[in-house]
């Protein structure tokens, strides 16, 4: 994301309605799991080059993706813990992690959904709090790291 793009992401979402408590959502299964999932193949292997380096990075297991999604490099330094792309519509790839992440043992606390950014709050299974930026319409871009305003 470029310089500006970064702070104008954030901006759009002090203009989203307030956070709203996240509600219960149903079951579902675990997407590292799923054929067509970036986070494991058939053979338990990484599947795209680089996932390693998420799993270095301290990517916690049992973390959704969609179908389809594409690993991203991260830059030197950052805090991110992985950065994805997906070709699918904002509100499909926000719905999906506003259902997987709780069916697979997170603690969605805040959500706040928009036209082309989203922000999904949550606890993961080993206790960090993190945070989820969704930013595209058509062609989603997903970051995940460590709460930050």
């Amino acid at each position: 994301m470029t310089r500006l793009a970064r702070p104008a992401a954030m901006m759009a979402l002090l203009v989203l309605a307030a956070c709203q408590p996240a509600g219960s959502t149903p079951a579902a299964t675990n997407a590292s799991s799923r054929p067509g999932s970036l986070a494991q193949d058939p053979s338990g292997a990484a599947s795209v080059p680089g996932s390693v380096a998420s799993e270095a990075a301290g990517l916690p297991d049992g973390f959704p993706l969609p179908p389809g999604a594409r690993e991203l490099p991260i830059e030197t330094g950052s805090a991110l813990l992985g950065r994805w792309e997906v070709d699918d519509p904002g509100n499909e790839v926000y719905d999906f992690y506003v259902e997987q992440l709780p069916a697979n043992g997170f603690t969605v606390h805040a959500v706040a959904p928009g036209d082309t950014v989203a922000i999904v709050r949550f606890t993961a299974p080993d206790g960090r709090q993190l945070q989820l930026d969704m930013t595209g319409t058509f062609t989603v871009r997903l970051e995940l790291g460590p709460i930050h305003p």
